[in-house]
């Protein structure tokens, strides 16, 4: 009994190979020989003719049950239909996933409690933390195989006009089998950022696509670029994977739709209005009104601090004109909704008022700096 178990793979699996079946006293001949047909002779021995020794192996059939129920398996058809019905393959992922693609592995991707199961549906106040990722080894690869794994949206910013597709969202790289959570094991290469459609958007599908990694491969943040918005709505993940010849073994997809949680939605209008345009204005007020260059006095410390409040009691001054004329207009506007006459008089008003404050500032700084001279 001893030998079979020190045969069983970390993820509870057995390889087909001749010191199994040797223990297993049979010559037994299978068209599939593969991982699958392995462990299910495996279990069937230690339960047939190891009855007696039940409490040393019950654990190891447990876990190798589990390994089993994990396996693609006929599930593989289901997921190449669920591909085809939201029309991904073939469709807009067709330079991700060929049309001959059947998984080897199944992926599981669980946000919290919710399991994503081929298009469940998910709200972004759902997805606001990275997901769990488990699956199992490949039947045909090596005890040191390595993966990497995209989150990617094809319908960026929406599915109508999806122009910043594939929008990179996650990727990881040496994810070994696990059972509970493979992310733990891997190298961050890309930080997670949940889903975020836009209000009047339709709902986005989000691809998960794990692939197995060739031997030695060592990825790094500079392989996938950088993580702001421009670079991530820029990756090509097709020309990645070619790159670095990754083979796609497992394939999982959700639709996500933005929450209807009203805190939430505060929240991130607060982060829009408040900490974007905030700080944009901040970045036009250094521009406009530099700090006062000095000379190691006190007087020049006291200028110094005296122009910097007055910078300061400038942007905020150009924050609540934003606040009271244009909040509604930046925040009501998108590539699908456009503003109607009335907002769009106001939002014009607005501007105008900002542009004529701030050249009022630049040309009150340039008689200072005359003055100064």
């Amino acid at each position: 009994m001893h030998e079979i178990i020190r045969l069983q793979k970390s993820d509870g699996s057995w390889v087909w190979d001749q010191r199994l079946l040797n223990i297993l006293g049979t010559s037994i001949a299978s068209e599939k020989r593969d991982a699958i047909v392995a462990t299910a002779l495996a279990i069937a021995f230690l339960q047939n003719r190891m009855a007696h020794e039940a409490a040393s192996w019950e654990l190891i059939v447990e876990k190798a049950r589990s390994w089993l129920s994990q396996q693609p398996g006929v599930d593989a058809e289901k997921e190449i239909t669920s591909l085809a019905k939201a029309n991904l393959v073939p469709g807009s992922a067709a330079g991700l996933i060929t049309e001959g693609f059947r998984p080897t592995t199944k992926l599981n991707v669980r946000f919290g409690e919710k399991v994503v199961e081929l298009g469940t549906f998910l709200r972004a106040g759902e997805c606001k933390q990275a997901p769990t990722i488990a699956f199992v080894s490949e039947a045909d690869a090596p005890e040191n195989a390595s993966y990497s794994f995209i989150l990617t949206d094809p319908d960026a910013p929406t599915p109508d006009d999806p122009k910043f597709a594939f929008w990179r969202h996650w990727v990881l790289s040496g994810l070994r089998p696990s059972g509970v959570d493979a992310a733990t094991t891997s190298s961050e290469l890309t930080a997670y950022l949940g889903p975020g459609p836009k209000d009047d958007s339709k709902p986005h599908r989000y691809l998960f696509l794990l692939y197995r990694e060739p031997e030695g491969l060592n990825l790094s943040k500079d392989d996938v670029g950088g993580e702001e918005f421009v670079q991530r709505r820029s990756f090509k993940p097709a020309e990645f994977v070619e790159r670095h010849s990754l083979r796609l073994v497992g394939v999982n997809w959700m639709a996500g739709i933005r929450s209807t949680d009203d805190n939430e939605h505060d929240e991130h209008r607060r982060r829009h209005i408040g900490e974007g345009i905030k700080e944009t204005l901040s970045r036009i007020m250094m521009l406009v009104q530099p700090d006062f260059i000095t000379r190691d006095t006190k007087e020049s410390a006291r200028k110094t601090a005296k122009e910097r409040d007055r910078r300061d009691a400038e942007t905020a001054l150009l924050y609540a004109i934003v606040l009271t004329d244009l909040e509604d207009s930046i925040w009501r506007r998108t590539a699908t909704r456009k503003l109607t006459t009335e907002q769009a008089r106001r939002h014009a008003a607005g501007v105008h008022v900002i542009e004529s404050h701030i050249l009022g500032l630049l040309m009150d700084y340039e008689k200072k700096c005359r003055r100064m001279w």
